[in-house]
This record gives structure tokens, sequence and C-alpha cells, in this order.
């Protein structure tokens, strides 16, 4: 931090404060370290500097902060509920991922052999194509299931 003794010039604090815009600092006004002047020549007294900068003391603003973060992160544990649920996720997805297989693989290998008017529906395409079928009715697994 240091103060203005002599001269007149804009500066940009954007570093600092995110204003895109410079600011006009003139005698008496005050500046900080990782500013940028734009303008003119200032003749600036040292106000702080090492730890009691801005720059320092953001830094130690952040540094605090993730400690709190960290600090409530440890202290915060899975609730019931939440191992409940991730115990019945893993294999509800499981499931639905082989149901989906399992639809494509019966409807491709034996589903379009048993019903072949199906290939006549539009689902199938302008060409019956039975892999384009077995490919949506997976997918509408997956959809319709996870959906649910």
């Amino acid at each position: 931090m240091g103060r203005v003794l002599t001269g007149r010039s804009v500066v940009d604090e954007s570093m600092l404060t995110g204003e895109s815009l410079p600011v006009f600092k003139e005698k008496e006004l005050t500046v900080s370290a990782g500013t940028i002047n734009w303008d003119g020549p200032l003749r600036i007294e040292a106000t702080s500097t090492g730890s009691n900068s801005m720059i320092s003391k953001i830094v130690r603003m952040t540094v605090h902060a993730f400690h709190i973060c960290e600090v409530e992160d440890a202290q915060g544990h899975e609730a019931p509920i939440q191992r409940l649920a991730d115990s019945i996720a893993g294999p509800f997805v499981y499931t639905i991922m082989t149901l989906s297989a399992t639809t494509f693989a019966f409807w491709y290998y034996i589903g379009t052999h048993i019903f072949p008017d199906v290939l006549l529906n539009d689902i199938a395409g302008p060409d019956g194509d039975s892999l384009l079928l077995s490919l949506k009715l997976a997918v509408d697994v997956l959809v319709c299931m996870v959906n649910k």
C-alpha cells in the first residue's frame, strides 16, 4: 500500500477489485501493489509492505477460507440417508445398464425374427434396419428408467 506524493495518473486496479475501468489517482490518494500505472508518473511513499500489504492480506484471507473449508469437510460425515442412497444407486445403475443391453440383444438377435412386422414401423428407419431399432429401444430403456 502506498500514498501518492506527487503526480496524476490513471491506475488499473482490476487485479485487486475486479473493476475493469481505470481509477484516477493524484496527491494524497492511496495505491496498492500489483496495480498498473497507465498514464503519467507517480511518486509514491510506501505505507505498508510485506505482510501488511493488500496482496498479503488477500492471500491470508484466501488461505484462511481454504482451511475453514478443509475443517468443514473433515467434520462433515455422510448422513445415514446418503449412505442408503449410495448403496441403492450402484446396483440400480448396473441393473438398468443390464436391462438396456438385454433389450438391445433381444431385438437385434431374436425380436426382429419373431416379430418381423416391427421393422415396418418408423422407429426402425425407412429401410427397416434392425440395428437402428435395437439401439433406439435400448436407449429408451435407459431414458425411461433414469427418469422414474
